[in-house]
């Protein structure tokens, strides 16, 4: 109903109050997607939904009492919006999140993530199918198989979402090495839960780029350096730069990457694996 009322109207400022009492949190998201993508109003929504406050598909402003009037503050940073959350009586443990969790590297794994899934299936939303989460490099490597208590702590990550998968780059330097045992350990945890887990094919996921669309990345990241392509997939594709910029070379990567692009290696057939892991998960 207020998805087809907000449908009839254009160019309307639309009042909206508290709308999550007859929506779960999922077709919240939805709605505010919908309302974005579909329509051309401006929308005022009150609202205690944390749900909703975790979208940034618009301002937050937090309304409180103070000596009977209504103060109004726009909730700009994330201090904000978890005082807000505070306020309202919210725990870490009561946020819903996504039903898939997608845990890499770090920030440039995400952009050539939601990049190939999207490819894959383009109706695909990330922070409503899937959600992406970095554990870092350094996380990872502090693993070891002597600590077992520590590998339990980390694979404790399922209480947060129940659906897991896990994304990690081999670092191996050739075919006939071995990932180390830290990585061993975590992948079969993850695929011990029927979970989906990708130890890259490669030495780093930046292996899976043609090699055009990364050199002409670099170049447009970082014109003053000179780009050295690999010999083969198991060296770092950008080692002989100083400080990659891996985001911003990530960004450029995708902007040029479309329906045409090869997909080396094994890279399809595992992002069409990470969709189905999705699918299930929704």
């Amino acid at each position: 109903m207020l998805a087809a009322a907000a449908t009839l109207y254009s160019e309307y400022l639309v009042c909206m109050e508290e709308p999550e009492i007859h929506l779960n949190p999922l077709l919240q998201r939805k709605l505010l997607q919908y309302l974005e993508a579909e329509t051309d109003n401006q929308y005022l929504i009150a609202t205690h939904s944390a749900a909703m406050l975790d979208s940034e598909l618009g301002s937050i402003f937090h309304v409180r009492q103070e000596d009977s009037r209504s103060i109004v503050n726009h909730a700009f940073s994330p201090n904000d919006r978890y005082a807000i959350c505070a306020d309202l009586g919210y725990r870490a443990s009561d946020l819903v999140q996504a039903n898939a969790i997608i845990w890499v590297e770090g920030p440039s794994d995400r952009i050539y993530l939601n990049k190939w899934i999207s490819l894959i299936d383009p109706e695909m939303i990330e922070g409503i199918d899937y959600s992406i989460m970095f554990y870092g490099g350094a996380l990872l490597n502090s693993l070891t198989a002597a600590d077992d208590e520590v590998v339990t702590d980390f694979i404790k990550l399922k209480r947060l979402n129940r659906n897991v998968s896990i994304i990690i780059d081999s670092d191996k330097k050739g075919s006939r090495y071995h990932i180390n045992a830290t990585k061993k350990r975590v992948q079969k945890e993850i695929l011990d839960y029927g979970d989906y887990s990708l130890v890259t094919n490669c030495y780093t996921i930046e292996n899976y780029v043609p090699p055009r669309l990364l050199a002409d990345a670099v170049a447009a990241v970082h014109p003053r350096t000179k780009f050295i392509p690999c010999e083969d997939e198991w060296q770092n594709p950008l080692g002989s730069i100083d400080h990659p910029n891996k985001p911003e070379i990530a960004r450029c990567v995708v902007e040029a990457w479309d329906e045409s692009t090869p997909w080396p290696f094994d890279l399809k057939k595992e992002i069409e694996k990470l969709v189905k892991f999705i699918h299930d998960a929704n």
